[in-house]
């Protein structure tokens, strides 16, 4: 997907997790099944079930349907705080749309993804490809940083975007 589109897409998630940050709560689950986008480009979150019980600021240790999205703090402690998962899961999802492949799991069978990619979520940071931009790239990077107390936060993420 070109740059400037998957801009779009990304801002209007965003403003959606602020909103849903500001009443208080996570969404956990957002990866590419549950973001949908219109033929004109409209995005719609399909899957609140996990925003409904958990505070944006809370300790989860429930796992989302999609394991492959889980930060890596989950891997280390247990749990995850929800607010820094959200930013997690919006740093994968760019980068999907933007290269059509998730960060961490390359050319790897499905059996395999778990274990490939814990081990390569927790070892190293994402690398973006060279053809994408610096801007995206630079955003891209920040939302997955392993450290979750350095990714952005939604603001930051919604000035840079």
């Amino acid at each position: 997907m070109k740059e400037e589109r998957v801009a779009n897409i990304i801002n209007q998630l965003l403003s959606l997790v602020k909103y849903i940050h500001y009443k208080g709560f996570g969404l956990i689950n957002i990866n590419p099944s549950t973001v949908y986008i219109s033929s004109s480009d409209n995005v719609t979150v399909a899957d609140y079930s996990f925003s409904a019980s958990v505070g944006c600021n809370d300790r989860v240790k429930n796992i989302p349907e999609h394991f492959e999205n889980l930060p890596p703090e989950y891997y280390k402690t247990g749990s995850y705080i929800a607010s820094q998962a959200d930013i997690w899961s919006i740093g994968l999802l760019t980068f999907t749309l933007l290269t059509g492949n998730h960060p961490f799991l390359g050319n790897t069978p499905s059996y395999d993804h778990t274990e490939y990619s814990l081990k390569n979520a927790l070892s190293q940071p994402v690398r973006v490809p060279s053809y994408i931009n610096t801007m995206p790239s630079n955003f891209i990077q920040r939302l997955l940083e392993l450290e979750p107390t350095r990714r952005f936060s939604i603001d930051q993420c919604q000035s840079h975007a």
